[in-house]
């Protein structure tokens, strides 16, 4: 079975709304129940994984454990499941080198730039998705 390779992180730049998009998800779940966060950063839209294979967030199963929803405060206790979809598309690795680019200097602000140009230096000598992503070298 193909199952997605974690971290993942959001594609297509040009409709991100924040630095928050930049995120990746290091599993497939979210932490909050905010309505607000889950429609503006997650639902419908697309993000890749290590093997650049691209995955559409359809929904999401809240949390059914008395205990997770009870101690909801407490981080990393209340996760609400996500959905993906296959949409059986892929993202070669210099398309995604440059749709991350693109939105890290789409935020960059004067406070942020040097280490803006430090990500994107490693990002340009990165030689998969799944280092980007880890941070760490495939090898």
């Amino acid at each position: 079975m193909n199952q997605i390779e974690f971290p993942i992180a959001r594609i297509n730049s040009k409709s991100w709304l924040d630095h928050e998009d930049l995120m990746p998800l290091f599993d497939g779940y979210i932490y909050t129940s905010s309505d607000q966060v889950y429609y503006d950063y997650i639902h419908e839209k697309e993000f890749t994984d290590c093997k650049g294979d691209i995955y559409r967030v359809t929904g999401r199963i809240f949390p059914t454990s008395f205990w997770r929803r009870f101690f909801w405060f407490v981080p990393n206790v209340y996760k609400v499941k996500l959905i993906f979809r296959k949409t059986g598309r892929t993202i070669e690795l210099e398309d995604f080198k440059k749709d991350l680019i693109a939105g890290i200097r789409r935020f960059d602000t004067s406070d942020t730039v040097e280490s803006g140009n430090a990500w994107i230096n490693e990002i340009q000598n990165s030689k998969s998705i799944k280092e980007i992503l880890n941070g760490e070298s495939d090898t």
